[in-house]
């Protein structure tokens, strides 16, 4: 893939994924093969990690947005910096729903070859996003 249809990959899998929650297509844009560095030390590759997740995601904040800032390719590797917005309104790893809004940055560094993700690399300000629902107290306060 070229850095632009590389880049084109991407705006599809967060515009599909991501924003329009189809959980389903995760195989479209995950390798077999695929390897979250950031997920749960003994999960299997492949795509369902982001299937569940994306399910997970869209029934805790249906509204749930993600925008991307940039993106730049290097090679096999393509970064990206999201802002992530949503409001809770549905469960989320055991807490209820509290009907507040949150607003937080991403990072994400993606291996892409022969048109699938193969690893991924990410960082989230989940803390952020925890403080701002109210699911955890603030730093300092």
């Amino acid at each position: 893939m070229t850095p632009e249809e590389m880049k084109q990959f991407y705006r599809r899998l967060i515009d599909e994924i991501s924003n329009q929650g189809h959980a389903e297509k995760a195989a479209e844009f995950y390798g077999d093969d695929f390897v979250d560095h950031e997920g749960p030390p003994d999960s299997p590759p492949g795509p369902w990690r982001f299937e569940q997740f994306t399910r997970i995601m869209k029934a805790a904040f249906p509204d749930r947005r993600v925008e991307i800032d940039f993106m730049t390719v290097d090679g096999e590797f393509l970064t990206a910096r999201q802002t992530v917005t949503g409001t809770h309104l549905g469960p989320y790893f055991g807490h209820p729903a509290t009907g507040k809004r949150f607003r937080v940055s991403a990072i994400d560094i993606y291996r892409i070859r022969d048109g699938k993700i193969r690893e991924r690399w990410g960082n989230a300000d989940t803390l952020g996003m925890m403080t701002q629902l109210g699911l955890v107290a603030r730093p300092g306060g």
